[in-house]
């Protein structure tokens, strides 16, 4: 459950962080979309997502999808790094915001903004996940009650 939710929850931040990213990139880079490491990492990063709730909509068997999507949520995981790595590794229009001895390149007030978002965004992320969470238990209950003929008539 916690995965599902997780995942879901997450396709829906990456899909608004790519559509306003683009959004605002065109003004200020002068493109909507560039097909540089991170920008490409994120794509596919957000594909291999989207494929594992597919996955997850595809068997049948619990117990199966259980042990398929954890598998397959493990291996996805890697394109995080991957994503935060990209910048540092491979020089492109996104800023390192690290300077080389371990400090921000960002001045007082962008980090401030940045914390106070990340808190914002991070009590969103928890609120939706612990409602999500609760929606996916009372499916279970709902099916369980199903399962034992409770209501058939």
């Amino acid at each position: 459950m916690l995965a599902l939710s997780s995942v879901e929850i997450g396709l829906t931040f990456i899909t608004m962080t790519v559509v306003t990213g683009s959004l605002w990139a065109k003004p200020v880079w002068g493109t909507f979309w560039t097909w540089e490491p991170r920008l490409t990492i994120t794509a596919v990063q957000l594909l291999i997502y989207l494929a594992y709730g597919m996955l997850r909509a595809s068997i049948e068997d619990s117990q199966r999808k259980a042990r398929f999507a954890a598998v397959y949520g493990i291996a996805a995981f890697v394109t995080v790094p991957l994503s935060w790595f990209a910048i540092r590794w491979w020089r492109t229009i996104h800023p390192n915001i690290l300077t080389g001895n371990g400090e921000m390149a960002l001045t007082p007030r962008m980090v401030h903004t940045l914390l106070a978002s990340l808190v914002a965004f991070t009590l969103l992320y928890a609120t939706l996940l612990w409602q999500r969470m609760r929606l996916e238990w009372v499916r279970d209950r709902v099916s369980a009650i199903r399962g034992a003929g409770i209501g058939d008539q």
